[in-house]
């Protein structure tokens, strides 16, 4: 995964120009070479002429509910079982969890789906530890964990505590990573996220506060 930029015609290799955040949407583990397309989000926020997602179109072999981006690049750490593996929101938040020695995944722009769900086992199987979830620390963040507590049942799965309003990337950027690591540390089991979320959500209680900035 990194960045990227240039420029060129809507439809081709120019709509991933503007400094975009691409990763690669592949295969299963035993095709570390899988790659069958991309996701990019833009870095500067500032230019909403340029697209904020951009991804391959669907084909025969790709399709962004099927695929983990980050999955195929991350093979060879997978089956050497280097690090842990973090599910996050988005191709930068993966980005910054790579760099702080883990393994991140994202679902490029949707929801988890079953697909998603089976490559995230078996990733977890290849890793021998259990899953971090770091989606965002916001209440559409907390909300979020309700679908891998509900999928991913029966694995060892444990929310990451972030404080209000930050991501992963933000973290990374406070302290180069130090940080980050540290607050990959600082988690939870995930039943007891998907609780806090549930009772928010009808406004029994409010989201976890107190988690790493």
């Amino acid at each position: 995964m990194g960045a990227c930029g240039g420029g060129g015609h809507r439809g081709g290799v120019g709509e991933w120009g503007g400094g975009r955040a691409a990763a690669p949407a592949g295969g299963a583990l035993v095709d570390p070479g899988g790659v069958v397309g991309f996701t990019g989000r833009r870095l500067d926020d500032d230019n909403p002429a340029v697209p904020k997602w951009v991804s391959t179109a669907t084909t025969v072999l790709h399709r962004k509910s099927g695929h983990l981006l980050g999955l195929a690049q991350q093979a060879d750490r997978l089956t050497a079982g280097h690090g842990r593996v973090v599910p996050v929101e988005g191709v930068v938040a993966a980005i910054a969890v790579d760099l702080a020695g883990h393994i991140g995944l994202a679902a490029g722009g949707t929801q988890l789906t079953a697909a998603h769900a089976a490559q995230l086992r078996d990733a977890a199987a290849a890793t021998g530890g259990p899953l971090l979830v770091a989606y965002d620390g916001d209440q559409a963040g907390r909300e979020a964990t309700l679908q891998p507590a509900d999928m991913l049942g029966g694995l060892d799965v444990r929310a990451v505590r972030l404080s209000e309003g930050k991501d992963p990337t933000d973290v990374l950027v406070a302290a180069a990573g130090r940080r980050l690591r540290r607050a990959l540390g600082v988690t939870v089991p995930l039943v007891d996220a998907a609780v806090t979320a549930r009772l928010a959500r009808v406004g029994g209680a409010r989201g976890e506060p107190g988690g790493a900035s």
